[in-house]
């Protein structure tokens, strides 16, 4: 499981590929057996993921960064639109109060946006009890 879910967030492989990786390995494990695998780790740790969200959304200075990444789209792949990508955007808000001598310890928050309206930024640090 462990593998699986580095694999997928860390390393950027999506479950597509590993199940085709897993096959050549001769261990037929399905997509959906992953997807499932995946959802539930993230039910599991939820509780963990918003305690860290919380403390690093709620801190006095944040740095916000995103980055532009390929979300797969099947219905586009099903009206033959190539592998059925498309642009979404992932936004990194970071704590890092090393260099003013802070206490709090460095942390990260990852939020995904379909594009890069403005929109979706301001929600998400309105949404947090030191937002705009």
């Amino acid at each position: 499981m462990a593998h699986v879910l580095v694999s997928k967030f860390d390393d950027h492989l999506p479950l597509y590929r590993q199940h085709e990786i897993f096959e050549r390995m001769g261990a037929d494990i399905p997509e959906s057996t992953l997807v499932g695998w995946c959802g539930r780790a993230m039910k599991t740790l939820s509780p963990l993921i918003e305690r860290i969200d919380a403390d690093i959304m709620g801190s006095d200075l944040l740095l916000a960064d995103d980055t532009p990444i390929l979300v797969l789209d099947r219905s586009l792949r099903d009206k033959g639109l190539g592998k059925g990508g498309k642009q979404g955007r992932i936004w990194a808000y970071v704590r890092d109060q090393r260099p003013w001598a802070g206490a709090s310890p460095p942390g990260a928050v990852y939020r995904f946006t379909p594009n890069w309206k403005e929109e979706y930024v301001l929600n998400q640090i309105r949404d947090h009890p030191r937002g705009a």
